[in-house]
């Protein structure tokens, strides 16, 4: 696999260069993700070095009219949303692509969200973003190499993609997110954000250490971190097409979710479907544990996923061993699932107590 390590990235740069494993810091969500923590809707990040300056860079900026705007939102702001910035290509002059549909606008309304990108983009013309942005650099290629090497040097892309039976290497992107202190996400939709990155597989991976200070540096290669990002959120975008082509089987199963679970609500799990997806990722993490690590790490996982509230885990891990892995003819995952659902139906005809 070529590793290409990326700073400065337009989506037009990604698509010019297919077929790589991409690192870097994303300009437009960073750029968003500034603005949200000027206007306190977003969690306030770990120290380091970049964080101050960060505040130092961007100290004027809290009464630009994007902060206020979406300081005033009266719907709750999700940490993820600074993925709105993938419609903004930096190095064009901040060219905007404003998409027909999108998730974002069923929450907060097409005009809101449209209306708060323009204001975006003027405060980053404002603020001299670029000058934040390039003068970071070289710490963004720092991190990206660090980061590539222990990714690459774990094999765990490769592994991922044995797992769910890919036989076209994808371009994945990993954005490197040094002021989220809350954890990583997948970008399943980037088609929704601008229909040219449709073949990009992007996840987000924030710097999650709470002792830091001031004085140091982000980084990004903790295994436990990078195994989570790279086997649990790359399994959320591989499943992402399977999962919409069964939903109407998925929803057969809702008497399986528990609405009164705290657990659940403390990680805005709100619905089956998505309590449903998280089993499914998380019993794939364990089973990929189990082959790749040791018997005592995979019961660790297994007692964090029961103790977190995913009771399916479990058994979706020992079903992916048995009937998954043990298909010799590699059959995809638009095969199995509904054979998982029904084994999974038949497993538990009643919500466990």
């Amino acid at each position: 696999m070529r590793i290409q390590i990326c700073c400065f990235l337009s989506s037009l740069s990604l698509i010019a260069s297919a077929q790589t494993f991409e690192v870097g810091v994303h300009p437009g969500q960073e750029l968003l993700t500034i603005i949200q923590i000027l206007a306190d809707q977003y969690p306030e990040p770990n120290e380091s070095t970049y964080q101050k300056d960060m505040r130092a860079h961007f100290a004027n900026m809290s009464d630009h009219p994007a902060v206020r705007y979406i300081a005033a939102f009266q719907n709750t702001l999700y940490t993820d949303f600074p993925e709105m910035g993938w419609c903004i290509e930096t190095e064009n002059d901040y060219a905007l692509f404003l998409p027909d549909s999108n998730s974002w606008y069923e929450l907060y309304g097409k005009d809101t969200v449209q209306q708060y990108l323009r204001l975006a983009v003027d405060f980053a013309k404002a603020s001299d973003f670029k000058a934040f942005y390039n003068a970071h650099e070289p710490d963004y290629a720092s991190w990206g190499i660090a980061l590539s090497q222990k990714i690459d040097s774990l094999d765990l892309v490769s592994k991922l993609d044995q797992f769910h039976r890919i036989e076209a290497e994808p371009h994945f992107y990993i954005a490197m997110d040094p002021l989220n202190s809350w954890g990583a996400h997948a970008i399943p939709h980037l088609e929704e954000l601008n229909p040219n990155l449709s073949h990009v597989k992007a996840y987000s991976l924030g710097y999650w250490n709470r002792a830091s200070t001031s004085s140091d540096d982000p980084s990004f290669t903790s295994t436990s971190f990078l195994t989570d990002l790279v086997w649990h959120e790359g399994s959320h975008i591989y499943l992402n097409q399977v999962l919409l082509e069964n939903e109407e089987q998925i929803a057969q199963l809702e008497y399986l979710y528990d609405p009164e679970s705290n657990r659940l609500r403390r990680q805005n799990i709100n619905d089956w479907a998505y309590c449903f997806e998280e089993n499914l990722v998380r019993g794939i993490v364990i089973s990929l544990i189990g082959r790749y690590s040791t018997p005592l790490s995979r019961r660790y996982q297994n007692a964090e996923e029961l103790s977190a509230g995913f009771i399916y885990a479990e058994f979706i891990s020992h079903w992916i061993d048995e009937k998954y892995l043990g298909d010799t003819s590699f059959r995809p995952w638009n095969y199995w699932l509904p054979i998982l659902l029904s084994d999974l139906k038949n497993e538990f005809p009643t919500r466990p107590e």
